[in-house]
């Protein structure tokens, strides 16, 4: 039977989600192993993601690589080198192919990469199609990439796959588009999401949910709810896996805030069904990313579930949000509080709870493209 091995040695954030996914679109056909860090059965992910799967998995765990930066990439390359020899597998697939796909691309310019395999990744970094000029080092990427042998390479934004049709052919020919994929829970009503996380029902609330961390502007929220220029009974909502810095940051200089409930804190990771319960109690979700050009889950399920949503007018957010109805996109961090105000105003004004007749239709499914472009290209 033919071996898959799906590579991934960072747990947490979308990853684990996108390994489940993938594991799923291909086990039927494939002999599918995860090789990833041996901390991957504590955490609260796996037992949410696999513990009904358990039976069905082949592991290769290795130990934590405990680096930052482009180290971590250096280290990741070589032991998925080893998860390679060790393994011997048909096809490898990357479900977070940033990083580690430019230094597949450097050694396979010295023949270092083994042959005969069908490599396949998922992208999720795309800044460079939202440039007026491409810089240097986006340059050295795009030409590392193009020396990778990868048969696949997976875009979650459709600009990519566009400017590559332009820019550069060779990308061109291995890119395709992968939409997020969107959760599939039936949204609840506000009275019952208020019950679900605890929280008055006669306030209003923004926030956002998912994995909070700096990359998504959570103090821009923090300083939105301290400033006196929103009404007073709009609350901060903030639900899902806190990054330890976003989390201290909230209780040393927000405590007074959290006290008198104007900001409420769910610090867990959060089930489907919480996912949805969180955002349907929003009346507006904040995506005030920083300098994050890329696609965003939790703003695709929001779109889909017709919520009211403000975010910045930058790369994949910016060019959905203006074509989205319910949004109010800002161009200057001191227009978030202005928008958020417009935004909290439009909600008031539609009062409708979501339902299955103004739900947008779910874009294209994650696995069946996963398992229609690998089993395309198996070529064995």
């Amino acid at each position: 039977m033919t071996k898959v091995l799906i590579f991934d040695p960072q747990i947490g954030g979308h990853h684990l989600d996108y390994v489940r996914r993938i594991f799923d679109a291909l086990y039927t056909d494939f002999h599918v192993i995860i090789s990833t860090n041996n901390r991957l059965k504590d955490t609260t992910e796996f037992s949410m993601y696999f513990s009904d799967r358990i039976n069905n998995l082949t592991y290769d765990l290795f130990p934590p690589l405990d680096t930052s930066g482009f180290m971590f990439f250096f280290r990741s390359y070589f032991q998925l080198i080893k998860a390679i020899h060790k393994n011997k597998p048909d096809v490898v697939f990357l479900p977070y192919a940033d990083g580690i796909s430019y230094i597949i691309g450097l050694f396979n310019c010295f023949y270092f990469m083994p042959k005969k395999i069908r490599y396949f990744g998922i992208m999720m970094r795309n800044d460079f199609a939202y440039q007026s000029r491409i810089h240097f080092t986006t340059k050295l990427k795009l030409f590392l990439l193009e020396k990778s042998p990868f048969n696949c390479l997976f875009w979650l934004d459709s600009e990519a796959v566009l400017w590559f049709a332009s820019n550069r052919k060779k990308l061109a020919l291995v890119s395709k588009v992968l939409y997020e994929p969107c959760n599939t829970q039936s949204p609840i009503s506000r009275k019952e999401a208020c019950s679900l996380f605890g929280v008055n029902m006669d306030r209003r609330y923004i926030g956002i949910a998912g994995v909070i961390d700096p990359r998504k502007g959570i103090n821009l929220l923090l300083d939105s709810i301290k400033s006196s220029f929103l009404p007073d009974d709009v609350c901060l909502f903030l639900a899902g896996r806190f990054d330890p810095q976003v989390l201290d940051l909230v209780y040393s200089q927000y405590k007074e805030l959290l006290d008198c409930g104007k900001i409420h804190v769910i610090n867990k990771v959060l089930s489907e069904t919480e996912l949805t319960g969180a955002l349907c109690l929003m009346d507006v979700v904040c995506a005030t990313y920083v300098n994050h050009a890329g696609s965003s889950g939790i703003v695709s399920l929001a779109m889909q579930m017709r919520k009211f949503i403000v975010g910045p007018d930058l790369g994949w957010l910016g060019r959905n949000l203006k074509i989205y109805d319910r949004s109010v996109v800002y161009h200057t961090i001191d227009t978030i509080i202005p928008s958020i105000i417009e935004a909290l105003h439009k909600s008031s004004l539609n009062c409708l709870s979501p339902s299955s007749s103004n739900l947008i239709s779910p874009p294209p499914c994650f696995e069946a493209i996963i398992r229609a472009e690998v089993l395309e290209n198996k070529g064995f």
